[in-house]
């Protein structure tokens, strides 16, 4: 099953429509586990969610600087999504299925940008400082459940949760968490400026 959602969703390009799933981390521990038992419906829906693995790849891209080939990002796509796929018994529903990825998407991104760093690649990383590449390794760690706001994220839930930290921890924008997530851009904002209303009163409480 890994290889086959791995390609079919690799073929597809960033602007492929997908069918609108509600992020909810419970619904989709369901539709993994569906997916790994055979079902053919909850395999389509993981087989179509993963086709945002390529995007996120872009958008992570473009944020620190666009200098990896488009070659190299669906070389790295595949990589993220592959590995993902390999571990689908150890998604636990904490997070959606969108989240999950991206944080393979980040991991894999970080660690091809230091291995060039150290081979010295300067063809696809011209002008990048240091100080950006660790800044990419620390992004995931940015998302970990250990300090007070994402803590709150987690009580807040998603798929509120899942709006705040594309679009302020990883600096996507709207349209693009609309894309990622597959809801209306209305909804995104309705989601984000009520999400903080409610991870304020949250953090007030802790």
């Amino acid at each position: 099953m890994t290889h086959d959602i791995a390609l079919s969703a690799l073929e597809s390009n960033e602007t492929r429509t997908v069918e609108p799933f509600a992020p909810s981390g419970p619904r989709d521990a369901d539709v993994i586990a569906r997916a790994r038992a055979g079902d053919p419906v909850a395999r389509r829906e993981v087989e179509q969610r993963c086709v945002v693995v390529l995007r996120f790849m872009l958008a992570i891209d473009r944020r620190h600087g666009g200098t990896t080939s488009r070659e190299d990002l669906e070389d790295l796509a595949h990589d993220a999504l592959t590995l993902a796929l390999g571990k689908l018994a150890t998604f636990s529903g904490t997070s959606s299925i969108e989240t999950w990825l991206y944080g393979y998407c980040v991991n894999v991104y970080g660690n091809d940008r230091r291995r060039r760093i150290r081979r010295g690649d300067s063809s696809s990383i011209d002008a990048v400082s240091p100080s950006l590449v660790e800044d990419v390794s620390k992004e995931f760690d940015r998302t970990s459940e250990q300090d007070a706001v994402q803590r709150a994220l987690t009580l807040l839930g998603p798929p509120a949760s899942e709006v705040i930290r594309l679009h302020v921890f990883d600096e996507m924008p709207f349209p693009e968490v609309s894309r990622a997530l597959n809801l209306a851009l209305g909804t995104v904002k309705t989601l984000y400026y009520r999400g903080l209303e409610r991870l304020t009163e949250l953090l007030s409480i802790r």
